[in-house]
């Protein structure tokens, strides 16, 4: 979970780097499913700003 406290343009960049960091972690710790998958993830923004 991350706050911040400004608009970024980029966020949907930064989600899919951080969920690659997160694969790339869980590869090299071995924590991959049974069948060798890497587990599903469901990354959920909220944004509570105001409207642009």
């Amino acid at each position: 979970m991350e706050f911040q406290s400004s608009v970024d343009k980029y966020m949907a960049l930064r989600r899919m780097v951080y969920q690659g960091l997160l694969y790339q972690d869980l590869i090299k710790r071995g924590e991959i499913l049974a069948d060798g998958r890497l587990p599903p993830i469901l990354p959920i923004v909220l944004y509570n700003g105001s409207q642009h």
